[in-house]
């Protein structure tokens, strides 16, 4: 007799902390869920800052409970054990530790479809030790054992075809941002604002993101100081957090260049859609790394326009909508931030739901996960 799933779809990632990928398993799981689909999770460590948003769509979270970086066999017996408590008919990783992970998938019976996620934060990752090259290059050589691929920008599949991946096997489908979650919120906007103690009326720029140099806030700071010569009544709003040390240097460089008081550190927060609304603009400064960066849609869905650097599909997702710039040019970006804000541009909620709403990206995705698009 024939087991029956327990689940529909097992999403492999490593914690849901707040990040990208992170961000995107669990809009997935929540637009999965909704749509009926029966959704689990599989993390290495408990209760991550995001774990309670997909509590309350009631996607159960399985953790291995990894206890280092080198404790590897007992994660892997316990990953093994959930996925056969389980049977999903589709696991589907994310990022190159849990594609792997995900290939023990394949000694239950029935076997799983399974499917890796490939995104381009992975050019990052490289760079993080001998270890993570070394993941990496295993998923290379295993790729065949997945049933597909699925990178969530063209630059994330450029990146893996560069390095190995086969060209036919891979499947782009972009991120996907929930239009009620992130929506324009004019009490949300008052609100922000007086906790940040600015004007109504005051320019507010934000830039979202971890504290590494890969995001290169010193050219968003250079440009603040270049913005602000012209336009005095402005404010800079930096949310994310990094290493201690990396904080310190950013703050003493903001304050070097006369920024300080005009500059609110909101540290890391897990939920961003109450944040975006007390922006007028979002800036992205990264210099590389970036594949399709969360927050530009996010921040577009929220009604807010952005000024991006060129890196991975930015230039793509912003559109007519706002501008962009070539990374490390502070004074250029500087200049878009006047054009963008003194302009009437098309809409950047309009350009989201248009092209990349959640509903359009489950659409895309449902069909190779093995299911009739839009029916559970």
């Amino acid at each position: 007799m024939k087991a029956r799933t327990v689940c529909d779809v097992l999403l492999v990632v490593r914690g849901l902390t707040v990040g990208g990928a992170q961000r995107q398993v669990v809009s997935q799981a929540r637009g999965l869920a909704a749509r009926g689909r029966r959704v689990a999770i599989l993390t290495w460590y408990p209760d991550g800052p995001l774990s309670d948003e997909v509590a309350d769509s009631g996607i159960a979270v399985h953790s291995v409970d990894k206890r280092g970086r080198w404790d590897m066999v007992r994660p892997a017996l316990r990953a093994v054990v959930v996925m056969r408590s389980l049977r999903p008919a589709v696991v589907y990783g994310f990022l190159p530790d849990a594609n792997l992970v995900a290939l023990l998938a394949r000694h239950l019976r029935p076997r799983p479809r399974i499917l890796w996620g490939l995104r381009a934060s992975m050019v990052d990752d490289l760079g993080g030790g001998r270890l993570a090259r070394a993941v990496f290059g295993a998923t290379v050589r295993l790729q065949f054992l997945a049933d597909g691929l699925v990178a969530n920008s063209a630059a994330a599949a450029g990146f893996h075809r560069a390095r190995g991946f086969a060209s036919d096997r891979i499947q782009v489908v972009p991120n996907g941002f929930d239009l009620d979650r992130f929506r324009p919120d004019p009490m949300a906007r008052m609100a922000r604002r007086a906790e940040w103690q600015v004007g109504p009326d005051d320019v507010v720029i934000g830039t979202v993101g971890r504290l590494h140099p890969m995001k290169d806030h010193r050219t968003f700071f250079l440009a603040a100081k270049h913005y602000r010569n012209d336009h005095r009544q402005a404010w800079f709003v930096v949310v994310g957090d990094g290493p201690a040390g990396i904080r310190r240097e950013l703050e003493a460089f903001s304050s070097e260049l006369g920024l300080g008081d005009s500059v609110r550190w909101l540290g890391e927060r897990r939920s961003l859609a109450t944040v975006y609304p007390g922006f007028d603009l979002l800036a992205v400064s990264s210099s590389h790394g970036e594949g399709f960066p969360n927050v530009i849609g996010e921040a577009m869905a929220s009604g807010i326009p952005c000024v991006v650097t060129a890196v991975g599909d930015s230039a793509e997702i912003v559109a007519d909508t706002g501008l962009v710039v070539l990374p490390g040019d502070p004074e250029s970006m500087a200049r878009a931030w006047a054009k963008v804000l003194e302009r009437p541009r098309p809409s950047p909620r309009s350009r989201i739901a248009a092209c990349y709403s959640l509903d359009r990206c489950l659409d895309q995705l449902e069909p190779i996960l093995g299911f009739d698009r839009g029916s559970a």
